[in-house]
């Protein structure tokens, strides 16, 4: 049966294209790291953040990957779970040297951003 509205017609659904190529990944894709903070962990972040008059996030990411860099020796820390955290951004071959180091300490992603975060927040504030 043809309708007089062409849309309505089965017809048209025949043309329809299916994707078989899956989508590009962007080439400046960042992987979010979320680190897990104490209190004042995070009261001190906000105040670096504020004196250097942008936000936690993009700062977060910034010390990250300046430290990352460097060769430091980053003790070992206790690693507690939290509610409140603070995220990093890092583009892919910082997350790659994130990586190495989780692997390294035999600990997590989010373990070994936690150890590396809580040495930048020791030697930042001296």
């Amino acid at each position: 049966m043809e309708y007089f509205n062409p849309m309505l017609n089965d017809k048209g659904k025949d043309n329809v294209k299916l994707n078989d190529k899956p989508r590009k990944t962007r080439s400046d894709k960042k992987y979010p790291v979320k680190i897990p903070l104490t209190l004042d962990q995070r009261i001190q972040l906000k105040r670096m953040a504020h004196a250097r008059n942008t936000w936690p996030t993009p700062l977060t990411g910034e010390l990250i990957k300046r430290y990352l860099i460097r060769s430091y020796d980053y003790p070992a820390v206790t690693y507690k779970t939290s509610a409140k955290h603070a995220e990093a951004k890092l583009e892919k071959e910082y997350y790659d040297l994130l990586i190495q180091y989780s692997i390294e300490w035999d600990t997590s992603i989010r373990q070994a951003a936690h150890r590396i975060f809580t040495e930048i927040l020791h030697r930042e504030s001296e």
